[in-house]
């Protein structure tokens, strides 16, 4: 218990309105992540947005604009089963090809939105880092 004595709740409400109980969980942990992902960036200046650590690193812009053109493209093609013609991916070398389930592309969702929100924290911390004067 806490020394002030209250009790501080933290969960994840499944998202009402959906039949399937394990979609309705995923798209609260998928709005919950992105919820982190938009208070972290929502006061960034287009100058934060863009800076790179280094010339081949990404940016937070980078990838914001990764993780939307991620989650349209499975959307449309793992959850909606839309044909994904205009993907032009070369074969592997020895001949296998993925196919996965709706539960993984919702498990997908979530994982690579969070995977990037740890990105963008640490290009936030390089940025304070590398503009100390912005602190002050």
């Amino acid at each position: 218990m806490s020394p002030s004595g209250r009790r501080i709740e933290t969960f994840i409400a499944p998202m009402p309105g959906c039949r399937s109980a394990h979609v309705a969980m995923k798209l609260a942990e998928l709005a919950d992540v992105r919820g982190q992902l938009e208070a972290a960036t929502r006061s960034l200046n287009p100058e934060q947005l863009a800076w790179r650590p280094s010339p081949d690193s990404n940016s937070i812009a980078m990838l914001l604009t990764h993780v939307a053109l991620v989650e349209v493209h499975m959307s449309q093609v793992g959850l909606k089963g839309e044909p994904h013609n205009h993907v032009h991916r070369p074969p592997r070398p020895d001949g296998s090809y993925r196919v996965f389930d709706r539960r993984w592309v919702l498990h997908h969702l979530v994982d690579h939105l969070a995977q990037h929100m740890g990105q963008v924290q640490v290009l936030k911390r390089q940025w304070l880092a590398a503009h100390p004067e912005a602190v002050a």
